[in-house]
């Protein structure tokens, strides 16, 4: 196995590391699994809405990466648009998170007051 071989493989198994990371966040209500969260934040308003929106992103984004990985390895013809497609689903799923995950934020306890 050359070393584009292994790429494709890591981002596949990154996939599906991601896809259930969403699946925990969204479904299991686990928070926690998101960076800077903890269990009883209070920085969160809406909880439920939290963790069904961040965790549907992800897993979003791990389908999109794991998919992305199998098209490679079943067609190599179009490997630059596949390339481009799964850049550009990164792209969407951080612009809309970024933008999105604000409504779920207390904006008091975002500036300490």
């Amino acid at each position: 196995m050359d070393k584009i071989q292994v790429a494709y493989t890591v981002l596949g198994s990154l996939g599906l590391i991601l896809a259930t990371l969403g699946y925990l966040i969204k479904y299991k209500k686990m928070i926690y699994l998101v960076a800077g969260v903890c269990k009883n934040d209070k920085r969160i308003k809406d909880k439920i809405g939290f963790a069904s929106f961040v965790g549907g992103n992800v897993m979003v984004l791990g389908i999109v990466f794991f998919i992305g990985a199998l098209m490679i390895y079943s067609n190599s013809e179009h490997k630059v648009l596949i390339e481009t497609f799964l850049l550009l689903g990164l792209f969407m799923v951080f612009s809309i998170t970024f933008r999105n995950s604000k409504k779920y934020i207390n904006q008091e306890e975002k500036h300490g007051k």
